[in-house]
């Protein structure tokens, strides 16, 4: 039985999921309406089949890592998360910094969704997720016998 810390990792994972594609889709949208000349280039069928694929090539991506959390209690994939947290805080300070980041419309859905990430990567490192990782929690049930 998994961990009460997985899985409300697991339930900010998904929302934090949900909320960067509600981002990024915002994102396009307001590159369109504030850059004229973008609008050129986003209309362009290899531009938004690549747009197309990497957003789904990362949400592929973004599954794979949630399933092998939450189901294989995979450390690598722990670390993996943790690592891609660690670059979207830096790209959030680094939009800060150049002032890049509050230009499009969507920063409070990106802020939202990077602090619910903060919150499942918190879960990850609770004492009964840490336990489960290394294979050591058990179920009340287990401990009984």
């Amino acid at each position: 039985m998994r961990p009460q810390s997985i899985v409300r990792f697991e339930q900010l994972y998904v929302a934090k999921i949900v909320l960067g594609v509600v981002a990024t889709l915002w994102g396009l949208n307001g590159i369109r309406n504030t850059a004229p000349g973008m609008a050129l280039i986003l209309s362009s069928q290899f531009v938004v089949g690549a747009l197309v694929v990497g957003l789904i090539g990362g949400l592929v991506i973004e599954l794979v890592l949630l399933h092998f959390v939450v189901r294989r209690a995979s450390d690598l994939a722990r670390w993996i998360v943790v690592l891609f947290f660690a670059i979207s805080f830096m790209s959030l300070l680094y939009g800060m910094v150049k002032g890049t980041f509050f230009t499009l419309g969507s920063y409070p859905v990106s802020l939202l969704a990077f602090a619910i990430s903060a919150g499942s990567v918190w879960f990850l490192f609770q004492p009964d997720a840490v336990r489960w990782f290394k294979g050591e929690a058990k179920s009340p049930r287990d401990r009984a016998s």
